[in-house]
């Protein structure tokens, strides 16, 4: 389980490096792999 949360923590860490338009793309990325961890 931790590993779940260093890997969204990880995912939305990198978002802040990004633009705001590849942060928009990013995070439809992060939304994916969250829905993924939560099933």
């Amino acid at each position: 389980k931790s590993n779940s949360q260093q890997t969204l923590l990880m995912c939305y860490y990198r978002l802040l490096e990004y633009s705001i338009s590849s942060m928009f793309e990013g995070s439809t990325l992060c939304s994916i792999l969250e829905t993924y961890i939560m099933k």
